[in-house]
């Protein structure tokens, strides 16, 4: 039987600390869309955590193709 990994969920502290960065920086990062939207519980918001870590996985292959591309044409 395939078990799903257990998913949970941030606050915009937690996400600042794992980012390294203020949480008034990532309540900025949201409202521009530059980061996935969180859920509400209550009045508070929380982010996935898996949906973070894909997030994650993304940015990097991001950059590492900025990175190649930027090599190659030197």
């Amino acid at each position: 039987m395939d078990i799903a990994k257990p998913t949970y969920s941030l606050t915009p502290q937690h996400l600042a600390a794992r980012w390294n960065m203020h949480h008034i920086t990532i309540h900025k990062l949201y409202a521009d869309g530059k980061i996935p939207p969180p859920f509400k519980v209550g009045s508070s918001l929380r982010w996935r955590l898996d949906v973070i870590e894909e997030f994650e996985r993304q940015s990097e292959k991001a950059i590492a193709t900025r990175v190649a591309e930027a090599i190659a044409t030197e």
